[in-house]
């Protein structure tokens, strides 16, 4: 048995070869030699970094580069600083570094460590071979991240804290653009918050696998959190629970329907005509996830307290109908999918509704959402979508009465989806052309509606109790036979060419109607609905047209007793 292997009971033993509280820096071979670690690089004699204890607030504990000597990382406990992602409110990549960092690393081990802190405990990139076994990872927002590597070990490592407070582990392991994974045997405690409003955090999953190949998820326990597949790898799935109940993948059905009541959590990759019922999904990373399916459904199903409710990816002509997703982050997400709905399916005290991206012909009707923290339907470039009959609230009605002369004024337009301020809308569409917005009632968000698309139609929806109704930045849109009432402004137009009226006699309802002339909408458009509360004021004359009138009328008089005289 090799002497690096975490099963060797003699590799470890009395072997402590320094104690440091300086950060650990090697690029490269002869580094080790430099150093003065134990050990010849050799398979049968690596390289030991063993029993430090260090803390650092900016810089990795230990820093391992283009390297091909073996060595192993022992019996330490490395600590940095609780970072947020976010600096200045924008995402800054710098706060992804790791306690540890391995780069172009081969043949490296790690067991028997501590790690907590910094973006990301461990942050594996470029590496071939490396091991990592009998480590605990603790208050970061990754415990493992692995990029771009081949021959991946993780085992009988644990993520989180069982007790205690929440940890701040957001993910436990991430698996991009990577292959030949082998995941098997760790324990991931999830302790996220999901309304913490940090957004990425919404994203929340015990292991996250996106892009790679050939990776194997073997006998892994999951403590409210789960998994999350991403852009369909392939992954082999064996073992795995979370929350006592089995993980379970499920490969081309066709035809069938599944009972999802003794599920934990359930994925179905390539299934066409599959129908999943009575599912009942309570702190999980998603509940259901369909992956490239078409013609798939999900109906009579529960959703709680997790990161996702609902995810469909790459699918089409999919169906969420009859189910419930409550007290979670995102409850709804499509990405990539086309024709796919969501109908009668009732979304209460979730962070977002329902947010599809590159997603057309999307359909929701008459669903329920209420106590919804910050948006309640998003849809980015999902051209040709349908929003019809829905009721969507928010839990505070905060924002009524801002006075604020411009909604965007001083907000920025940061990174962070969560800090723009369309992020807290009742109903959000950006760059969603051609889609129809009807017979909603909206209320209690920042925005009512925030359309950034062109070419909508906005018709008999209902919009109060918010700080701005309408925000319209998209040209080109219909916008009549609503009613808006009880808002700090009902609307706002900052693009040319929409009409806020159906151009024969009916506009919209303001509660802020004089009674007299046109409506006058805010924002630079210089936009008015013509045909306000149901008033035709007709066409506005000028002086001369006036004048032509009324020389007219008096032509006409003075011809007729002309003519009377005649006679």
């Amino acid at each position: 048995m090799p002497y690096s292997h975490y099963d060797n009971p003699h590799g470890f033993e009395a072997r402590y070869s320094r104690q440091s509280d300086e950060p650990i820096v090697i690029n490269g071979n002869d580094d080790f030699l430099t150093g003065g670690w134990l050990g010849n690089g050799t398979e049968e004699a690596p390289y030991i970094i063993s029993g430090l204890e260090i803390t650092q607030t900016s810089m990795p504990c230990v820093s391992i580069s283009n390297t091909s000597a073996y060595f192993v990382i022992t019996d330490c406990v490395l600590r940095g600083p609780n970072v947020s992602i976010f600096v200045g409110g924008e995402i800054d990549p710098s706060q992804f570094s790791g306690c540890v960092e391995l780069t172009n690393v081969k043949r490296g081990v790690m067991t028997r460590c501590t790690l907590s802190g910094f973006g990301s405990a461990a942050l594996i990139e470029g590496c071939l071979g490396t091991d990592l076994s009998l480590c605990t990872f603790t208050d970061c927002y990754y415990g493992i991240r692995i990029r771009n590597s081949d021959d991946i070990i993780v085992t009988i490592c644990t993520f989180g804290r069982a007790e205690g407070p929440p940890d701040r582990n957001y993910h436990g392991i991430l698996v991009e653009d990577s292959s030949n994974c082998s995941l098997k045997n760790n324990v991931v405690t999830g302790g996220f918050l999901v309304h913490n409003y940090d957004y990425l955090s919404l994203l929340h999953a015990g292991m996250t696998i996106i892009d790679s190949e050939e990776c194997a998820v073997i006998q892994n326990r999951f403590v409210s959190s789960g998994i999350r597949i991403v852009g369909l790898p392939s992954v082999s799935l064996d073992n795995n629970t979370v929350n006592g109940l089995p993980i379970v993948l499920l490969d081309s059905l066709v035809d069938c329907e599944v009972d999802a009541s003794e599920y934990g959590q359930l994925l179905l990759t390539d299934c066409e005509n599959v129908t999943v019922s009575g599912g009942r999904f309570n702190k999980t990373a998603c509940g259901v996830a369909f992956l490239s399916c078409a013609l798939c459904s999900i109906r009579a199903t529960t959703v709680g307290g997790s990161t996702g409710g609902f995810l469909l990816d790459g699918c089409s002509d999919c169906r969420i109908a009859n189910s419930t997703v409550k007290d979670s982050a995102i409850a709804c997400f499509m990405w990539s999918s086309t024709n796919c709905s969501v109908e009668n399916t009732s979304f209460i005290n979730n962070v977002v509704g329902v947010e599809a991206t590159g997603s057309p012909r999307t359909k929701m009707g008459c669903c329920a959402m209420s106590d919804i923290s910050r948006t309640g339907v998003w849809l980015f470039g999902c051209h040709d979508s349908q929003v019809k009959c829905n009721s969507i609230a928010q839990f505070s009605l905060a924002g009524v009465g801002s006075q604020t002369a411009d909604p965007y004024a001083g907000a920025g337009r940061y990174v962070s989806k969560a800090l723009i301020p369309e992020a807290y809308s009742s109903l959000y569409l950006s760059q969603s052309n051609r889609s129809l917005i009807a017979g909603n009632s909206l209320s209690g968000f920042f925005f009512g509606l925030a359309l950034q698309s062109s070419g909508c139609a906005v018709v008999n929806n209902t919009i109060s109790h918010c700080s701005w109704g309408i925000a319209v930045r998209g040209s080109g849109n219909r916008i009549y036979s609503n009613t808006l009432r009880e808002n700090g402004h009902n609307a706002v137009d900052n693009a040319p060419g929409n009409l806020w009226d159906d151009g024969i006699s009916v506009g919209n309802n303001w509660d802020d109607y004089t009674g007299i002339g046109f409506y006058q909408i805010g924002g630079s458009a210089g936009a008015v609905d013509r045909f306000p509360n149901g008033t035709n004021w007709g066409p506005t004359l000028s002086f001369a047209g006036l004048a032509l009138v009324v020389s007219l009328v008096g032509l006409i008089i003075l011809l007729t007793l002309r003519t009377r005289r005649r006679a």
